[in-house]
């Protein structure tokens, strides 16, 4: 059992790597794959997060107060996640219910999310 644990602790610390360097390099394989989903993709994730609803209910081009029922309190709740996610400053009442999943894109591309 005790050459086990040994073989593990061996297999498991990151080789020829300090583990900052480890850290660092692991964070950066994390944001390398969140920005292959596009900017569609995160919002309709978020939707999914926080209201618990499936992206492919999402349609890109309904308002979303009429196609899903979202109302101005749940709104509140995506955009903060928004802001969370994509780090960008978006003012109160800026994303809205009556909008559609392609108006928020546009909003946020406005903004330098790509």
């Amino acid at each position: 059992m005790r050459d086990e644990t040994a073989f593990m602790s061996i297999v498991l610390r990151p080789t020829s790597l300090g583990t900052q360097d480890f850290i660092k390099k692991r964070r950066r394989k994390v944001t390398t794959q969140q920005n292959i989903l596009t900017v569609e993709q995160r919002i309709k994730n978020i939707f999914n997060k926080v209201l618990d609803i499936p992206a492919d209910e999402i349609k890109s081009d309904a308002k979303l107060d009429q196609s899903l029922g979202i109302d101005s309190t749940e709104m509140v709740e995506v955009s903060v996640a928004v802001k969370k996610e994509f780090n960008v400053v978006i003012m109160d009442n800026e994303l809205k219910k009556t909008h559609s999943l392609n108006e928020i894109v546009g909003i946020l591309k406005t903004k330098g999310v790509n």
